[in-house]
C-alpha cells in the first residue's frame, strides 16, 4: 500500500497496478500500519514532510472495504499475489 502512495519506480507501478486491478480489501488495521510506515520514511529522511501529509492525505481517500484482521487473516492464507517477471 505505501509502495502505491510514494514510490515512484517499478515498486510503486506494479502497487498502484493492483490497486486498479480490483476493488481492494484489507485488514481494518491497514491505515494505521500504513500510516505509521509513512511516518518511518518521513523521519528516516526518505521521503519529505509534504511527501509524507499528501501520502496520507491519498490513505485516508483509498477506497478499500476494510474487514475484522481474522477475516482478512484467513483470506489472505488462500490468496498469493505474484509478482511480474
Amino acid at each position: 500500500m505505501v509502495a502505491a502512495l510514494v514510490d515512484t519506480g517499478d515498486n510503486g507501478a506494479w502497487a498502484e497496478k493492483i490497486l486498479e486491478q480490483d476493488d481492494p480489501y484489507a485488514p481494518e488495521l491497514l491505515r494505521v500500519e500504513a500510516s505509521n510506515v509513512l511516518r518511518r520514511l518521513e523521519r528516516g529522511k526518505e521521503i519529505t514532510e509534504q511527501e509524507a501529509s499528501a501520502a496520507f492525505e491519498d490513505l485516508m481517500e483509498l477506497n478499500v472495504e476494510l474487514h475484522a484482521f481474522g477475516r482478512s487473516a484467513a483470506s489472505s492464507r488462500q490468496i498469493q499475489i505474484r509478482r511480474p517477471g
